[in-house]
């Protein structure tokens, strides 16, 4: 379904990134995020993921689906 349309596949992969910021330990990506804050002096405890993840993905997914529908 995603490869009919370059559209479908920007949401499926919107949605595919967005989800997993709301835990630590969801996605590679996100443990890959955690070390490079650790790295840069930025300390995070696991339970600060959560309430981060909990007020981006909101915002993160009406900007990514409102570029979408412009664009679309």
């Amino acid at each position: 379904m995603a490869a009919t349309s370059p559209d479908h596949l920007l949401a499926l992969l919107t949605g595919t990134n967005l989800g997993p910021l709301v835990t630590a330990w969801a996605s590679l990506a996100t443990l890959l995020r955690h070390e490079r804050c650790r790295a840069g002096g930025l300390r995070i405890g696991s339970g600060g993921f959560g309430p981060a993840g909990l007020l981006e993905v909101p915002l993160l997914l009406v900007s990514t689906t409102a570029a979408l529908w412009v664009t679309g």
